[in-house]
């Protein structure tokens, strides 16, 4: 059989003979094919010349003789027209390249001459294939599953809490990135658990950066309830045994003096601190300004204008004691500490001098400080006396004498109600209630260049208007920012073979129960103004062996604030530590500063912190 290129090369050659004697190739017939040369029956017209094949054009030439010229375009694509056999494939896969489709996206389609026809090749192109996510490898082109996926790349974890480590598909690196859990409330603020600072992680508005509000719930995750912590339980001394510690601010600088005992002598100090806790200074010791071997007692320091100014109670061995005041100054850029004057208080023969406590008498312009303190004496009577360092008295520099009874007297608290014009609150055994110790407070006025009592004062407070008492001390005196004030205090009742501690306070009418439970303690109060509300803080037991320093924010008229606020607690021991002698003063800016005893178990601590109350 002849093949189709050899009858290609035939109806080429017939072509060149049939035509005139030159070699001229007519382009045209070519393309429909060659003239069958074949010599048949001589022809009139074309239709002698039918060859029945469908794809060829017949005609008669002039001469009688048929022609047979193939025609391609009346066969199908990919066809071509055979003399003998019509329309027969041509062998080609392909004509061109969109023949060549393959429904692959990642491959190149061509068409292309091979051998002695064209077929359709095909090439992978992985490139294409590839995603831009540098986290996947080896991605590729399959020639007929097309695209296929990579490999991930697999990250060695790097244990971070809430953290799981991932590829970042812009990079290709291995990166911490947070598990969807780890800020559920979506407040960018991160779980505790997560290692963030976030102590509700399902509740959007609690957060570190939020508002305190009161509600008996920690807002701001500080640890506390209801208080906003600048300087959160600062140690200002340690050692083995501290005791009475006290607190002043001047606006810039707090001062805070104690006790400090050791085996054979106790000592007076005092340190000066930032708001927000930094230390300025180290701890000043004043104890040997009352005299060669003297012991120091009981400090209270109150803050003027531009100094400071401490008391305290100074003895010899076996000499009477004495009230001495010093003001001090210190240097907040050098921590240098400066004594000024020393001043001596007249105390008569006292045999005890306790409870000694200073105010700046600022209302007066600065006149000077008002000190108070209670007296023992030989024989069984106790007084409660006063001294200021201006007194307008005659003789100048005697203490005026507030209360005198058989029986102790201690615990002094006093603030200045205006110019020549002062409160005082006091503890002591009273005759006229069987020996047991009272409240009393008395209102003391300059009349005349004499200070004396007012018409009226002094007057027991603590069991007035059917309040069953029967111990109260530890008072703490507070104005009240319209002229009046309040006096807290602890009251003891007993209840059958138990005792009952309660904080109660007087408001110039009745007494109110701040701080009261059946369980348990509540006692040592201190009481504070700070522009707006009260604010207290107290010792309490929790049962028979954990003890708390709480603190309760209260309105002016002494009631504790929109429920369910009910306080705050400072700081709690265990048994065998323990908490006490809470002192609380007005930082001047609608905030509070304390300081506490607190014993860990193994030494004292004097501890110091200022915070401001919540939001109602």
């Amino acid at each position: 059989m002849t093949s189709i290129g050899q009858k290609r090369l035939l109806l080429i050659l017939g072509s060149v003979l049939l035509g005139s004697c030159s070699l001229a190739l007519d382009f045209d017939e070519l393309n429909k094919g060659s003239p069958d040369t074949d010599t048949g029956p001589e022809c009139e017209i074309d239709g002698d010349c039918d060859d029945g094949i469908n794809c060829t054009e017949d005609s008669c030439l002039e001469d009688g003789t048929c022609r047979h010229v193939p025609d391609n375009s009346l066969c199908e694509y990919l066809e071509m027209c055979d003399l003998d056999e019509g329309c027969v494939d041509t062998g080609d896969e392909c004509k061109d390249n969109a023949d060549c489709d393959d429904g692959v996206d990642c491959t190149v389609d061509t068409c292309i001459l091979l051998g002695e026809g064209k077929e359709c090749d095909h090439q992978p192109d992985h490139d294409f294939c590839t995603s831009g996510d540098l986290c996947m490898e080896n991605e590729n082109c399959h020639i007929t599953a097309g695209c296929l996926g990579g490999t991930p790349v697999v990250c060695e974890q790097s244990g971070a809490p809430c953290m799981i480590t991932e590829c970042e598909a812009s990079s290709g690196d291995c990166v911490d990135v947070l598990m969807s859990d780890a800020d559920d409330d979506s407040d960018t603020y991160l779980d505790i658990l997560c290692g963030g600072d976030d102590c509700n992680d399902s509740v959007f508005e609690i957060n570190p950066a939020a508002s305190e509000i009161c509600g008996y719930t920690d807002d701001n995750c500080d640890g506390y309830v209801d208080l906003e912590i600048l300087a959160d339980s600062v140690v200002v001394a340690s050692g083995p045994s501290l005791n009475a510690p006290s607190l002043a601010f001047d606006g810039t600088s707090y001062a805070v003096a104690w006790q400090q005992n050791d085996v054979a002598t106790q000592e007076v100090k005092i340190r000066f601190i930032e708001p927000d806790g930094t230390m300025i200074s180290t701890a000043h010791d004043f104890t040997t300004l009352g005299g060669s071997g003297a012991e120091g007692f009981e400090p209270d320091v109150t803050a003027a204008s531009d100094r400071f100014h401490v008391i305290w109670i100074s003895q010899v061995s076996s000499a009477d004691p004495d009230a001495r005041v010093l003001d001090l100054t210190v240097d907040t850029s050098s921590g240098v500490v400066t004594e000024g004057t020393l001043v001596t208080l007249e105390t008569g023969a006292a045999t005890e001098l306790t409870s000694p406590v200073i105010k700046w008498d600022d209302p007066t312009s600065g006149s000077g400080w008002l000190a108070g303190w209670a007296a023992g004496f030989t024989g069984g009577t106790g007084t409660i006396e006063i001294q200021t360092q201006d007194m307008h008295s005659t003789p100048s520099g005697n203490s005026f004498v507030v209360s005198t009874d058989t029986g102790s007297a201690d615990a002094v608290s006093i603030e200045v109600l205006g110019t020549d014009d002062y409160i005082v609150a006091f503890s002591r055994e009273e005759s006229s209630s069987g020996g047991d110790p009272e409240i009393s407070e008395s209102r003391i006025e300059l009349s005349g260049d004499v200070w004396a009592n007012v018409a009226g004062y002094p007057t027991i407070v603590s069991s007035v208007a059917g309040v069953q008492v029967d111990d109260s001390y530890e008072p703490a005196v507070s104005l009240n920012g319209s002229g009046g004030w309040a006096i807290a205090y602890t009251d003891t009742m007993e209840t059958g073979p138990s005792t009952n501690k309660n904080v109660l306070a007087w408001d110039g009418t009745t007494n109110i129960a701040l701080a009261a439970t059946v369980s348990d303690w509540q006692y040592e109060p201190s009481l504070a103004w700070n522009g707006v509300r009260f604010g207290i803080i107290h010792t309490a037991t929790l049962g028979a062996s954990a003890k708390t320093l709480e603190f309760i924010l209260f309105d002016s008229s002494l009631q504790s604030l929109t429920a369910p606020y009910v306080g705050t607690r400072l700081e709690q021991v265990a048994a065998g530590e323990d908490i006490r002698q809470g002192r609380l003063i007005s930082d001047g800016s609608g905030g509070f500063a304390a300081v506490w005893i607190m014993n860990d178990g193994t030494a004292d601590n004097v501890i110091f912190s200022t915070f401001s109350g919540c939001t109602p």
